[in-house]
């Protein structure tokens, strides 16, 4: 079911996807971390503050999700990468 043989190459893309996952894992942190330190600030009292942590939380676990499947390699790369290029977008905007 999974394709184990690869290239060089394609050792190189899936490491730099694993590196991609690793940075995403950070920047979700960072935006949960967000949430908690400056939380009791006016600003985010000002703004949908709950609405700001579920799509942080959301986004980290697309993120886990993705560095799940990045680690067994499926689907395959291109199709991945698109897939996870589409969530960053989505979650940051």
């Amino acid at each position: 079911m999974f394709d184990r043989t690869s290239t060089p190459t394609q050792d190189n893309y899936w490491r730099s996807m694993r590196l991609l996952n690793f940075y995403r894992l950070i920047i979700a942190c960072i935006l949960i971390g967000f949430y908690f330190f400056l939380g009791t600030s006016e600003w985010w009292n000002a703004n949908n503050g709950p609405l700001y942590l579920r799509l942080a939380v959301g986004y980290l676990l697309v993120a886990i999700a993705a560095a799940a499947f990045t680690w067994i390699r499926w689907p395959k790369f291109n199709r991945q990468l698109t897939l996870q290029t589409v969530a960053d977008i989505v979650f940051i905007m």
